[in-house]
């Protein structure tokens, strides 16, 4: 009887989940993957939090206000889970690739933290989730480098969509820490570059902006 309480409890297609998006075009396209992994994996996707049962937001650390605004909207989504309106917090992107070890003391409300990645795992962490398991830490997925993205779902107007033909970066700025969070520069290759284009046009996209 306990597991199949268990189960009903994350059936995928009772529970709603409402991505809040910050950062730049490249970071976009990560909150598309996430959406659309999660739209593929049968959940609701709503884009109200006061309708979610869980909350996923991707954050950016790229520059002091950026890393205030993602903590800002923690805070903001804790204090909804708080007062009973959300079931379960998860923060990815930048923020905790970065400070991961930092944000997890600071905000211990969050169910779970998830570096960059494909987020090919985050059904499966949303489901956790709601299970009161612990997240490890790689559980939304594999090293995004290189490869394909094409189960986005696209959040810019329908003219237009970002297509990024690479990840990363091999300069040392001093005033920019993208190496440090997204990694070394790794291209896609020409024919993944290729898929993502047709992909995109075949959705009705007019202009596609290389980001």
């Amino acid at each position: 009887m306990g597991s199949s309480t268990e189960t009903a409890a994350v059936e995928r297609g009772d529970i709603r989940v409402a991505l809040v998006h910050l950062g730049c075009a490249r970071n976009l396209i990560d909150s598309e993957n996430i959406l659309g992994r999660l739209g593929a994996e049968g959940f609701v996707l709503t884009g109200a939090v006061e309708d979610a049962d869980v909350a996923v937001l991707n954050t950016c650390s790229f520059i002091g206000p950026a890393r205030e605004e993602s903590e800002d909207a923690i805070r903001n989504l804790l204090g909804k889970k708080e007062s009973g309106s959300l079931r379960g917090v998860i923060v990815a992107g930048c923020l905790p690739e970065k400070f991961r070890e930092e944000v997890e003391e600071r905000f211990s409300g969050v169910d779970a933290f998830l570096g960059l990645s494909d987020y090919s795992g985050i059904a499966r962490v949303v489901e956790e989730v709601l299970r009161g398991r612990e997240i490890r830490p790689g559980a939304g997925g594999r090293a995004p480098q290189g490869k394909e993205e094409t189960l986005r779902l696209l959040q810019t107007p329908s003219s237009y969509a970002y297509l990024r033909p690479s990840h990363g970066c091999d300069h040392e700025c001093a005033f920019c820490i993208i190496p440090a969070i997204r990694g070394r520069q790794a291209s896609k290759p020409l024919e993944a570059v290729e898929n993502e284009a047709r992909g995109l046009v075949a959705q009705g996209v007019r202009e596609i902006v290389l980001v």
